[in-house]
């Protein structure tokens, strides 16, 4: 009996659980005709496509057998509300004609049953949309308006949103200049009006994912008139790329202000949002400051109209033309409209005399189709892939479990114009990109102002090239061959733009590095300094040699005086080499002049009073006696060993020209120096020669203690330890 309830319970709960609603309801707000300034209607072509658009995914959808997503909703059909006017919405544009059919959107005790309403009108209706639909909990997804304000979760929390924003451009500059340009150095000018907020949020949210390194932060209230601050802080930082995103009325002043305090000077580069390729930005400058100004300017600009030259988009193209016509000729030879009707009675095709559904576009061409017609038959597929997973996860087909899908999740179209479109998710109240806008499949022509010299227009707005292309989907650039279209406009290769640079080159992030070298004094000092020494050792040497035979110099080992001495006659080459600027050879021969010097001087000095030790501190009898030449040859083998091991480093290229550096005010100033230990066979034959001449000053230590008290007819270590640990 209990395990009867059991299968009962069980068998309710599956009912329960994998009912599958056989209809669920979608909204479209076009505007398909429009009233003139005269009162006639005309039919709006642009309107028309995207209707047609968003009834084809749907036909696509709904047909099971057609190849196309037959397995999306395989048991639930989309039904469909197409509304042309909302008069209750207050719409600030009089001339779009309205029905007022509210009814189409299956109002049923007060509420609506669509779960979304696809739009491409203007922003300000798309606004009032939002405000209507929000009371009963329905998403609006827009696929015309790019205003950034319709971002915002607290103003709008169920927008969603096909085309790029118009911060998105923030999105491309960041990825170009890190990317492409690697840069990582920039300054960022932005006001904090909505635009400019939003657009530094999006360009520091990717800028600090790179990595990149703010030289300076300047946010402007759109009151702003005095920038010489902000000229004094950029001298003080030496930023040379100038990130700019504000609008087009600011820009023009701030322009104008910085570029007379001298801020743009040769070297530097502006980068900045589409809304400073204005032309009538530069109206109050004559020519020339138009040029110095832009020359070189980069940009981005929105271009969703090269989603046709993608293999998805030339799909699309193909798939408008295999549309069914609107228009047929009856057997009376007259034009016949289909007069279809959606599911609550409002006229899809025919409306006052003109057809209006899917008209004749049996032989459209990609230059005819406005892009954001692919957008709106792209809005119908997240919508049936949201509903899908929905009723996948046993969940409710409503308004805000379908925004909710979409602000949350990755949809991937196999078959679409663009491949790829994400919804970013975003819990706090402004999550810029967070309420559903469209991250990814968005193109972008990269801009640069190129001038030529022998023209004189220079704020026409053709002087904007083209140079390349970016991509959302994975931040590439595609530099753009040369080409020369019909409508005067032209592509140039980017490896053949010029920048604001003395060669014409692109800028580099930093402040030109500045190479220090000794100036003239010192090494005129260094060099006279080494040349006094060697005359003084050369001096002494022959003084030595000529008073030989007198008794001092006898008792005090005249060869070992003369290897010391040869030795400090080596050292002294050193502060010469310093005065040159080093090259390899150079170092190679700084490296042999100081081991060398070092080892005769210490090690003769060490082996000078191990020798007076033995002779005076001798506990046997027996008679010590260490020759002159004994010294000499003990002196010759440590020299060729410690020549040996000198030639290992060099033969290991153990001897480099290095650098040390300090940057101050994005500049870095480098000093070039020999250094050494760049193999690990160098590294450890250096660190064995360290260790002797490490060595060779402890035991000159150690035999100077043991013979501090040797009589005064042996006076030499008197005299030999002062001067070893003064030459140390």
């Amino acid at each position: 009996m209990f395990q009867l309830v059991i299968v009962i319970i069980s068998m309710v709960v599956m009912i329960v659980v994998t009912t599958i609603p056989s209809t669920i309801y979608l909204g479209g707000q076009f505007r398909v005709l429009y009233l003139n300034a005269k009162g006639n209607i005309f039919l709006d072509l642009i309107g028309q496509q995207q209707q047609a658009a968003f009834l084809a995914a749907i036909n696509q959808i709904n047909n099971k057998t057609d190849g196309i997503y037959d397995d999306l909703l395989p048991n639930t059909k989309i039904e469909f509300a197409v509304d042309w006017g909302q008069n209750l919405l207050n719409s600030p544009y009089p001339n779009l004609y309205f029905d007022g059919s509210m009814g189409s959107f299956y109002i049923h005790n007060g509420l609506p049953d669509v779960s979304l309403v696809v739009t491409t009108t203007p922003y300000e209706t798309n606004v009032a949309l939002s405000e209507i639909f929000i009371g009963w909990d329905v998403p609006v997804m827009t696929c015309n308006s790019t205003r950034t304000e319709f971002s915002h979760g607290l103003n709008y929390p169920l927008s969603l949103r096909m085309p790029a924003a118009e911060s998105f451009d923030a999105v491309a500059l960041a990825s170009l200049i890190y990317n492409y340009y690697k840069w990582e150095k920039v300054s960022i000018f932005y006001t904090t009006d909505t635009y400019g907020d939003d657009c530094y949020h999006e360009f520091t949210k990717y800028g600090d994912m790179y990595g990149m390194e703010y030289l300076s932060i300047h946010a402007f209230p759109t009151s702003t008139t005095d920038f010489r601050s902000t000229v004094d802080k950029i001298n003080d930082v030496g930023s040379t790329i100038f990130v700019l995103l504000m609008d087009l009325s600011f820009a023009k002043r701030f322009l104008s202000s910085v570029y007379y305090l001298g801020m743009l000077k040769t070297g530097t580069q502006l980068l900045g949002t589409s809304a400073i390729a204005t032309p009538s930005l530069w109206s109050d400058f004559n020519k020339e400051d138009v040029r110095y100004i832009m020359e070189g300017l980069i940009t981005v600009q929105n271009s969703p109209e090269l989603y046709f030259e993608l293999p998805q988009g030339k799909d699309f193209v193909s798939l408008v033309n295999h549309l069914p016509p609107t228009i047929t000729i009856g057997p009376d030879g007259n034009e016949i409209c289909s007069n279809a009707t959606d599911s609550v009675g409002t006229a899809l095709y025919y409306f006052e005399g003109i057809c209006v559904g899917y008209s004749d576009l049996l032989s459209i061409t990609a230059d005819q189709i406005d892009p954001k017609t692919m957008m709106t038959y792209e809005a119908v597929f997240a919508y049936a892939k949201a509903a899908d997973q929905l009723i996948r996860n046993n969940m409710e087909v409503t308004g805000i479990n379908i925004h909710n899908y979409l602000a949350n999740s990755t949809i991937l179209y196999d078959n679409s114009s663009v491949g790829e479109v994400s919804f970013s998710s975003g819990e706090e109240t402004y999550s810029y990109f967070g309420r559903g806008d469209r991250q990814t499949g968005h193109i972008y022509k990269v801009l640069i102002y190129h001038y030529n010299e022998s023209e004189v227009n220079y704020n026409d707005t053709s002087k904007f090239v083209t140079v390349a292309v970016w991509s959302s989907r994975d931040g590439g650039f595609t530099c753009r061959r040369e080409i020369h279209l019909s409508d005067g406009s032209f592509y140039l290769d980017c490896n053949k733009a010029i920048y604001r640079t003395a060669d014409r080159k692109r800028a580099i992030d930093h402040q030109p590095d500045v190479y220090k070298h000794l100036s003239g004094f010192l090494k005129y000092f260094y060099t006279i300094m080494g040349a006094l020494i060697i005359f003084e050792n050369i001096i002494f040497i022959a003084g030595v040699i000529y008073y030989r035979d007198t008794k001092t110099i006898k008792n005090s080992q005249i060869y070992i005086i003369l290897v010391v001495n040869f030795a400090i006659l080596i050292g002294s080459v050193r502060p010469i080499i310093g005065a040159m600027e080093p090259n390899i050879r150079l170092c190679q021969t700084q490296l042999f002049v100081e081991h060398i010097c070092f080892r005769l001087l210490f090690g003769t000095i060490m082996l000078k009073l191990w020798r007076i030790d033995k002779i005076v501190n001798a506990t046997s009898f027996k008679r010590v006696k260490i020759s002159e030449f004994q010294l000499l040859q003990i002196i010759v083998g440590h020299l060729v060993l410690l020549l040996l091991l000198l030639g290992i480093i060099v033969g290991t290229d153990g001897v480099y020209i290095g650098t040390d550096s300090s940057v101050k005010s994005n500049q870095k100033t480098i000093t070039k120096l020999c250094k050494n230990t760049n193999t690990p066979t160098s590294s450890t034959v250096l660190i064995i020669v360290f260790a002797a001449e490490i060595g060779y000053l402890g035991l000159a230590s150690y035999y100077l203690f043991l013979t501090r008290a040797v009589p005064a007819s042996v006076n030499e270590t008197a005299i030999i330890g002062p001067s070893m640990f003064g030459s140390i």
